[in-house]
């Protein structure tokens, strides 16, 4: 047995508690499964019409699923430069998406770590100009989202509501919001400045983090290709939802597909089960429901189509660029004799 084994073993509360926390989140994603399985039951024609897909629209749904991670890897490989990364191959950039999504299916953030373990040891990206560059391709992929939405919203439906909560409005404060909370976080920061220790050093990253981020929004040619890019992205990713709601016999608008895709977007930081499941199910549900008035079936059946079309996809393509090796490897090394926390 690995030291790193044994201290899990021999540390009660922090072997158990992991394991704990870890068949509590399985057992969280059954009960929702089985809930969005009830709902597909209880409204059988979602479950008819996915049975009569067509082979056009996988196809079309793959061609999504290929020209969305195209351009993330682009967008992704903007951002570590504008943080002080060097330039990376757009070819490497793509694989180093398509494995850390595959990753990301077995252990949540999982991929997020491994590009950021590959891009120093094979390119020569430091953890701090690839953490930097994280942070500002998701604060401003958010930013850019909601803007493009906002913007579709007042010109296409601009009283759009949820659940009684009138979209555009909504909008509008959640973009304040994300504008203001690294400047606030900037200027909150050095009022609490630790002296020395682990709390300075992660004080002093968190400062650098925020730094490059706001900064960012001051280099034009930076931002204007990063949006440009983006736009491609919204495109895609509206196409793609669209066309999952439509094959289940729930059409929505441009607009209303608009404003789901950010919702989806924001909702997808937060992973609360294995690989969400049952919750994005269940989210696209009721977000359908609310939207265009769908059955909580129709949403749960779209989001279906979506995770069965695109996760084969992404395992193939995971393999192919050898994230089977990749995960070999992560376990070879935590087992390995002598492994310690701090290899």
């Amino acid at each position: 047995m690995s030291e790193r084994g044994a201290a899990t073993d021999s540390t009660p509360g922090r072997g158990g508690s992991s394991s704990f926390r870890g068949a509590l989140r399985w057992v969280v994603a059954l009960v929702l499964a089985a809930l969005a399985v009830r709902s597909l039951l209880a409204d059988p024609s979602s479950l008819r019409a996915l049975a009569g897909l067509d082979a056009a629209t996988i196809a079309e749904l793959w061609a999504l699923s290929l020209l969305n991670n195209l351009f993330i890897s682009q967008r992704m490989a903007l951002a570590v430069v504008e943080c002080g990364g060097p330039r990376v191959a757009a070819w490497a950039w793509f694989k180093l998406v398509i494995v850390g999504q595959f990753m990301n299916l077995v252990v949540p953030q999982l991929g997020n770590v491994y590009r950021g373990l590959q891009l120093k040891r094979e390119h020569g990206v430091s953890y701090l100009a690839y953490a930097s560059g994280l942070l500002t391709f998701v604060w401003l992929d958010t930013i850019l989202g909601v803007l493009l939405c906002g913007i579709l919203l007042a010109v296409a439906r601009p009283l759009l509501a949820l659940g009684g909560v009138r979209a555009l409005p909504a909008l509008g404060l959640f973009l304040v919001a994300l504008l203001a909370a690294p400047l606030v976080v900037a200027r909150v920061l050095p009022l609490f400045a630790p002296k020395q220790g682990l709390l300075a050093r992660a004080h002093g990253v968190a400062a650098r983090l925020i730094s490059s981020a706001t900064a960012s929004l001051r280099r034009p040619a930076f931002v204007g290709r990063f949006c440009a890019i983006g736009l491609l992205v919204t495109v895609v990713q509206v196409l793609a939802l669209r066309l999952c709601f439509r094959a289940v016999g729930a059409p929505m608008d441009l607009a209303t597909a608009a404003l789901l895709q950010v919702i989806v977007k924001v909702s997808n930081q937060i992973v609360l089960t294995p690989g969400n499941l049952g919750v994005t199910e269940l989210a696209w549900g009721a977000l359908g429901r609310a939207a265009t008035g769908a059955s909580l079936a129709n949403g749960v059946a779209a989001a279906l189509l979506f995770r069965v079309v695109f996760t084969p996809l992404l395992v193939v393509l995971g393999l192919a660029f050898g994230g089977a090796g990749v995960l070999a490897r992560t376990r070879a090394e935590r087992d390995a004799p002598g492994a310690t926390d701090d290899a």
